[in-house]
């Protein structure tokens, strides 16, 4: 799942990804659990900008029941960092 704002996603974001189209991240929490309800024990990955997003995201899903949430180190700072 893509956390960060919109306009970062349309730049680029991984295949596959879920694309949350929302305004703020506020309401991107919750169309996120909505979105995943039917994979709540199912192996889920999130990805930031620079992973703060998905510090709050990770919490917040796994408070909802979500069993095995995971998060892009660094986010894709560190990410395209490390690939380079």
């Amino acid at each position: 799942v893509d956390m960060r704002n919109h306009y970062e996603s349309e730049i680029g974001h991984f295949k596959n990804a879920i694309l949350p189209v929302v305004e703020s991240f506020r309401e991107e929490l919750p169309l996120v659990r909505d979105l995943l309800k039917d994979k709540k024990d199912q192996k889920i990955l999130l990805y930031c900008t620079g992973g703060v997003r998905c510090e709050k995201a990770s919490a917040y899903l796994k408070h909802y029941g979500y069993k095995d949430v995971n998060q892009l180190y660094g986010g894709i700072i560190e990410y395209a960092r490390q690939i380079k």
